[in-house]
């Protein structure tokens, strides 16, 4: 169901999407590393995973790990129990074809990545030598493995600013063709800041990666979404109802869908609505603290552009209105930081540069 909370895994269940699932498989057939990117809630999940299960009927094997549950605070990442978990996932989906492979691996050294297995304190197992025999593997079968990290960008976290995952990433890149790699990122400028492809001195200068853009639904699409959502669960779909809904939530999935479920249960188009604002608020609240957390001026930049005040030097000249003093040096440094976590947009209007908040639920509550 269209409606469903939990990202989708089939393609029944997943409304359009068929271009990006084309990149995919187009970035299946002739890539190495690709990059899923897009703001929250846009469904990038779920099209790697739909993508995913869809390539398991063809004989494509595939590990998926949410990355952030590795992250231990705003500024740590678990990295040994991160490599820890691809090697135990290698392990589980080869288990049967290739433990003979898998178990023959003793105190191997490379100067790429090490990581110690608890259950085997005398024995080392390495990432990269491990994939290259389930590579060999792979390549006389004419098989593939996928490997997809969900919400790559916190591996900026791993005490090395990523550079151990960029060398692994490379390996594969560089010698291991029947392994790709699939990262998504909600905090877009973030995951291009790790994969550094433009530093020179960086493990992946010089190599392509593919990149797939979520897009939001357009007006059209998130009516349709929520009218054909409705039929799935045998409503009758009230379409002006929808359209004041979609005209507030903008054409991203995450929340037009936590309407939808939300309407199952209550049956009421309007209470409906203002539980799923509820809801959704308090979501982005708790995400908003934690921003804050890092700097109280993020609160005074989303305030000014969801007032309007959408260009430089009317922020900074709402900072001033607020009394609060703000200098060129770390206005910019500011504005550049929520581009790359997503919670602005730069847009080019009549040859200005002007942000937008491209969440509206954010610009919600900054208008509070």
């Amino acid at each position: 169901m269209f409606f469903s909370l939990e990202p989708k895994a089939d393609r029944k269940n997943l409304y359009d999407r068929e271009k990006e699932l084309e990149q995919l498989e187009k970035f299946l057939d002739h890539g190495r590393i690709a990059v899923v990117t897009g703001v929250r809630r846009i469904g990038k999940t779920s099209i790697v995973r739909t993508f995913l299960n869809d390539k398991e009927k063809d004989e494509v094997f595939h590990i998926l790990i949410d990355c952030r549950t590795f992250v231990v605070s705003s500024t740590a990442f678990d990295k040994d129990g991160f490599y820890r978990a691809l090697i135990s996932s290698i392990e589980d989906l080869f288990e049967n074809k290739f433990s003979k492979i898998l178990k023959s691996i003793s105190k191997v050294k490379t100067p790429l990545i090490e990581v110690d297995i608890e259950s085997e304190p005398d024995r080392r197992r390495s990432v990269t030598t491990i994939l290259s025999n389930v590579n060999k593997m792979l390549e006389k079968s004419n098989r593939k493995l996928i490997i997809a990290l969900d919400e790559a960008q916190v591996l900026r976290l791993d005490g090395t600013g990523g550079i151990s995952f960029l060398n692994l990433l490379a390996h594969i890149y560089d010698f291991l063709t029947n392994v790709k790699v699939i990262l998504t990122g909600s905090e877009v400028g973030v995951l291009h800041d790790l994969l550094r492809l433009s530093d020179v001195k960086a493990p992946l200068f010089g190599r392509h990666v593919d990149e797939v853009a979520v897009q939001r639904f357009s007006a059209e699409d998130s009516l349709n979404f929520l009218v054909l959502g409705s039929k799935q669960a045998a409503l009758n779909p009230d379409v002006e109802k929808f359209r004041k809904v979609v005209d507030v939530l903008d054409g991203l999935v995450g929340y037009l869908t936590l309407y939808g479920f939300t309407l199952l249960q209550t049956g009421d188009y309007d209470r409906a609505f203002a539980e799923t604002l509820e809801i959704a608020e308090k979501m982005v609240e708790s995400e908003l603290n934690e921003l804050f957390r890092k700097s109280p001026n993020y609160r005074i930049v989303l305030e000014a552009v969801a007032h309007r005040m959408d260009t430089y030097s009317k922020i900074r000249k709402y900072f001033l209105m607020n009394s609060i003093s703000i200098n060129d040096t770390t206005l910019p440094k500011l504005i550049k930081s929520l581009v790359k976590y997503s919670y602005l947009e730069e847009r080019i209007e009549n040859g200005s540069k002007r942000y937008v908040i491209p969440d509206p639920i954010v610009e919600r509550i900054m208008l509070k």
